[in-house]
Formats: structure tokens, sequence, C-alpha cells
């Protein structure tokens, strides 16, 4: 089977390498869709060809044409987008499209709930999901009212974005005034810089809730726990484990079943470390950061969502195993070692030999995390954290009074 995944120009990459890698290892051809040859799933063995294809920040249209023409001209049998822009982008071609190209995508309906955090919290609340108190907040006197509303500290977050974009955790008022007037002015159907959460800061560690959906039902699924982020606090994980079923986990299908979510979900949570309860933090609609685990651990999510388009359907298998650990070197594990207070202990866990940690750096195909290790130097060279955080270069804003 040939499938095109496709990705646009990040530092680390790591969502559509382990794409390509779970791809070639289910015994499919994978080709590599993008704005930017150079990056690091270009550079894997098990990426059998590159397609340079317009960025679906700033051409979405074209993007989704030429995915259409080279699908076609080239016979892959499904694309498998590994960002939110391709994703979204496909998810609105897909009435017009679905009948010519199986994919693995949701309702834009769908997706746009899911993007929206400030929506998908109140769904959470519905279905029965512990959330933190929440406002959200379009100007200054807005942003006010809630810091006073919301106990100290408060977690600074764009209503609709992803990662750690726009994200402060703060007690400090006029840190979170500065942070606030430092945004850019920006706004599209995946990034909005202009409209805020403010949040009540859950202490504890982050737990995530994995799932493939087959038109709003279950056919696969995991869990895991982050061990070591980056940035600390609801960042990418850079060393995590699959876990056994939480609690949450059927509340977590639950929500996906009330979006009729079709592909593969990560559902974000918080546990509380006073009293061990869980909260619904947010919904990533797409592969997520450590996909790769997910592969090392026997599901295989790129592979089964490809197989589960193209055949309509999977037998349904929930079953996972727990105690499986993976590391992510570079870039982020390596941003995380440079800011550690212990770079010993932090450096002997990311990059020390390990029997029982498998790690997404592979000896037998070493060319990516070249690639990775480049542009980790690189960022901590100019400074700057080693991966794309916002779609454009933006400018200034200033909250309203």
């Amino acid at each position: 089977m040939k499938i095109l995944v496709t990705t646009y120009k990040t530092a680390s990459d790591r969502i559509a390498l382990a794409a390509v890698r779970g791809l070639s290892l289910a015994g499919y051809s994978p080709w590599l869709g993008t704005d930017d040859p150079s990056t690091a799933a270009a550079a894997s063995r098990h990426c059998h060809g590159t397609i340079r294809l317009q960025n679906p920040i700033s051409n979405a249209k074209e993007h989704v044409s030429e995915v259409f023409e080279h699908a076609q001209r080239h016979r892959f049998q499904t694309v498998l987008p590994t960002d939110d822009y391709a994703v979204f982008a496909l998810s609105q071609a897909l009435d017009k499209c679905a009948s010519k190209l199986p994919l693995p995508v949701p309702p834009l309906a769908s997706q746009q709930l899911a993007m929206d955090k400030a929506a998908s919290t109140r769904l959470a609340a519905k279905i029965g999901l512990n959330v933190p108190k929440s406002q959200t907040v379009s100007n200054k006197s807005d942003l006010l009212h809630a810091l006073r509303q919301i106990p100290p500290p408060w977690v600074i977050k764009l209503v609709q974005g992803g990662g750690s974009v726009g994200l402060l955790i703060s007690a400090d008022e006029k840190q979170v005034l500065d942070h606030v007037d430092r945004l850019p002015d920006y706004a599209d159907p995946i990034y909005d810089f202009k409209t805020l959460l403010v949040q009540s800061y859950i202490p504890g560690w982050t737990e995530d809730a994995y799932a493939l959906m087959h038109r709003g039902q279950i056919v696969r699924s995991m869990a895991s726990r982050r061990m070591l982020s980056w940035p600390p606090e609801n960042g990418s994980g850079v060393l995590a484990e699959t876990i056994s079923k939480p609690s949450y986990f059927e509340k977590s299908v639950e929500m996906l079943e009330a979006l009729e979510w079709h592909g593969p979900a990560n559902i974000e949570f918080r546990i509380d470390q006073r009293d061990g309860k869980p909260y619904f933090i947010e919904i990533n609609g797409r592969l997520w950061g450590t996909t790769a685990m997910a592969v090392a651990a026997g599901v295989n999510f790129p592979a089964l969502s490809c197989q589960m388009a193209v055949e309509d359907g999977l037998r349904k298998m929930l079953t996972f195993p727990a105690g499986v650990r993976m590391r992510f070197p570079f870039p982020l594990g390596l941003q995380h070692l440079a800011a550690s207070s212990n770079k010993l202990s932090v450096g002997w866990t990311l990059l020390g030999p390990s029997l029982r940690c498998k790690s997404d750096f592979w000896w037998s195909d070493p060319n990516p995390g070249f690639h990775q290790l480049r542009d980790g130097i690189k960022g901590l060279l100019s400074g700057q954290a080693a991966r794309v955080l916002s779609p454009v270069s933006m400018n200034r804003t200033t909250f309203k009074e």
C-alpha cells in the first residue's frame, strides 16, 4: 500500500518521522509530502520518496489540490496528515473528495470543536470529567476580571492553538499582563492569539488517553504518562511510559463518540498530585508527539489509521501493554537537558545506555536523529526553542481596554 504522509517543516518533526517508520514497519510504502525536503522525516531510510507540497498554513487550498493531484498520479491509497493545519485542510475538502480518496480525518465541525479549548472543556464537563476553573477572555477588562475570579497560579493559554504556544503559568499578575501584551496580533482556523483561556493551575503530572476512532466508534486505544516534558509544564513528552488503562479513559471515549470522531486523537489530562483526581486539559485531533512510543508498544496508530481508512473499518482491539518506556533525546530532550539544574542525571536518563528504555533515535536509521540534533544545537545557540512554535512571523499586539 502506497501512503502519503504530510507535514510542514518543524525542527523536531517527530510525528511525521514516527508515521513514516510505523508505516514502513507494517509493510507499507510511505512517501512524505512537505514544504521543506530538509525535514528530518525525509532523511529516514523508511521514506520511499519525497514530494514538495504547498504549506497548509499559508496555502491551504493549493496544499489540498496538490495532495489529491499527487494521490492520483502516484496512486496513493490514502493520505495521513500529521499536523493540525493539514488535518484541517483535508477536513474542509472531505465532502468533495472522500469518495475518491478515503482519509483518516474527522469531519470539519468535529475538528473545529476539538481545537476550541473553551468549547471542548464545556463538553468534557457536560460528560462528567473534572475540568479546571476556566474563563475565556478577549480584552484586558475580561482578563483582569478572570484573574480576580480564579485563584493563582493561573494558566494562560490560547483558546485555540497547539502545544505550548502562547502558554504561561504564573502567580504574578504583572507577568501575566506583560505576557499577554507580547502576544502577536494574529488569528486563523488553528491558532487564535486574540482570544485566551484563563484556567486554574493543577499541580501534578500529565497523562494522555489515545484512541483511533472509526466514524464515532473506538477501534484502538492506549494511555501513557509523561515523565519528563519540554517545556516542563504541559510541554511535549521527552520521556514517557505506557500505563494501564486509567479511570478517565471511558469518559474520554465518550467525548470522541459525541464528536463523531474519525481518525486518531489524543486527550490530555493533568493528574492532581493533591488528591489524584484527573482533570481534562485538551484534545489533539491528530497523531501526537509520542506516537513512536505507541508503535514501539505494538499499537501502530499510523498504519492502523491508514488501514482503517482504506478498508472502512477495523476489528475492535483495545488491549495494549503497560510499562513501555520511550525517550526522545533530540531536539526537545536536548533543550530539557540544557535547562536542567541536574544535567548529569537528566543527561544519563535521556542519552545513557538503557535496556529498559526505547529511544526515538535509531542506530538502524540514524539520519533523522542527526537532523534533529543539528536543529537542537541551532536552537540552543540562537537561544530559541528547537521547533517552530508559531505558524507565521506575526506582529505584536496589546489587549484593548
